[in-house]
């Protein structure tokens, strides 16, 4: 160890300083000293904490599920927020309309509003209260974590888990008092072993009819019927399944009587589900509720449909009975006039052709505007669409307004939802992504502020 003289030689050699022989007592000591090992020189003091480069993290407050006008400004009526940059508007009194709307499809059958994915990415808590205003008996969600969620937000109402469990799950179902999908044999007994001495568990037997994810095969389902019933701690409350192509516009094969493939399914899972004894069959999931009504049996669990959108070949029918749910918006935060020649964005993908003004919006692919509309998306400002012009970057985009006079900073574009005539549907924007509206949806990032509002408006698009 280096101590005394040949400490100070090992730092003048290493830094050139002039760094005294004894003692280190030169009036303005060596900075190095000081950081190697301050209490070696009698000119330092030990250094004072780092101060943090920026305040401790704190997490975000909840968004409140009171809906609260916003104040007016430029761009379409009562949409500016009084902050953020880029927000969802999720109009409440569309869900209870469309909830309203698909019980009338469903007839006596019991609704389930599913909310998983926290509500496909606008609130759990929100929709599934404005579900249950207008006459949903039960929610459902995929993971347990999800139903406990809802717990802690207040919400008593019926849940049933749709999602696999563990066998340490048990306790926490019982717990919850929470409905579960069983789907396998193995977890009967600890299901069971959790609920003694408490209300039984109600248990929902899920069989495969062909989508290939939870469930046994038709062959092997009575045997776990049987199973649930042999335990008296557990309560066999439903018999399901989900059909794969109930949103496909035709299946149909030769030598099959010219039935959809649904039909088909629905025929083999009747009886099965009528030997299970269940009080609640169910197969009807929003595709199905909406072009097979007469398959919506004792329960149906509606999702797309509670957003207002049909999926696949069950968008037209949505469309003439339900109220889009969810406007995004975004706030245009600075201008440029370019000459022609002039390129934006990463790698310059996009050249103006002739003098033109772009802007620049507060929304990226970090918020869930997808990177896939690069030169191919549109958002409105005005109630004109303004085409995204260059690379959608993580936080900003930008969009050509030369068609759109007086744009200025301040103004609000609409990326999916209505301004003035013109109309983005959320189907429109997915379609524009190469995906699908559920994606988009449970797709947005946690940046854009949630805003609950209670629109009145007429059912449908128009």
């Amino acid at each position: 160890m280096l101590t005394g003289p040949a400490l100070t030689g090992f730092f003048a050699g290493w830094y050139g300083a002039d760094v005294p022989s004894a003692g280190f007592q030169k009036a303005e000591p060596p900075l190095v000293a000081c950081l190697v090992h301050p209490v070696l020189h009698t000119g330092c003091s030990p250094p004072p904490p780092p101060t943090p480069p920026f305040a401790p993290y704190r997490r975000a407050p909840r968004v409140s599920t009171r809906p609260r006008p916003p104040p007016p400004g430029p761009g379409p009526p009562g949409a500016t927020p009084v902050s953020a940059l880029n927000w969802v508007e999720i109009d409440l009194g569309a869900v209870r309309a469309n909830v309203r709307a698909l019980r009338g499809l469903a007839g006596a059958a019991e609704f389930a509003a599913v909310v998983k994915a926290d509500g496909y990415g606008l609130g759990a808590g929100a929709i599934g209260r404005a579900a249950l205003d207008a006459g949903a008996g039960r929610l459902c969600v995929f993971a347990l974590d999800e139903a406990q969620a809802l717990r802690e937000a207040g919400i008593d109402a019926p849940i049933l888990v749709l999602g696999p469990l563990r066998p340490d799950d048990a306790p926490r179902v019982a717990g919850l008092g929470v409905a579960c999908t069983l789907t396998r044999a193995e977890l009967v007994g600890p299901l069971a072993r959790a609920a003694a001495g408490g209300p039984p568990i109600p248990v929902h037997v899920k069989v495969d009819t062909g989508m290939r994810r939870l469930g046994p095969p038709p062959a092997a389902a009575e045997a776990l019927v049987a199973a649930v019933r042999a335990e008296p701690a557990l309560r066999l409350e439903g018999f399901y399944t989900h059909f794969p192509n109930a949103e496909s516009p035709s299946t149909d094969g030769p030598g099959e009587d010219g039935r959809h493939d649904t039909e088909r399914r629905f025929a083999r899972f009747l009886p099965l589900a009528e030997r299970a004894g269940a009080p609640l069959r169910h197969a009807a999931n929003s595709a199905t509720l909406l072009r097979f009504p007469r398959m919506a049996l004792d329960l149906v669990r509606v999702g797309a449909g509670v957003y207002g959108f049909g999926p696949g070949a069950a968008a037209e029918p949505a469309a003439d009975l339900l109220r889009p749910v969810a406007t995004w918006r975004a706030m245009l935060v600075q201008t440029h006039d370019l000459a022609p020649g002039e390129s934006v964005s990463y790698g310059g993908t996009w050249t103006a052709s002739r003098p033109a003004r772009v802007g620049v919006v507060a929304v990226g692919y970090a918020d869930g505007f997808r990177h896939a509309l690069s030169n191919r998306g549109a958002m409105l400002v005005r109630g004109r669409r303004a085409p995204v012009v260059g690379a959608v970057c993580m936080d900003m985009t930008l969009v050509d307004l030369s068609d759109v006079p007086g744009a200025a900073v301040g103004d609000i574009a609409t990326l999916i939802g209505r301004d003035g005539g013109a109309e983005i549907s959320l189907q429109d924007f997915a379609e524009r992504c190469g995906t699908i509206p559920y994606e988009v949806l449970t797709g947005l990032g946690p940046r854009p502020e949630r805003r609950y509002i209670d629109a009145a408006a007429t059912p449908g698009r128009a």
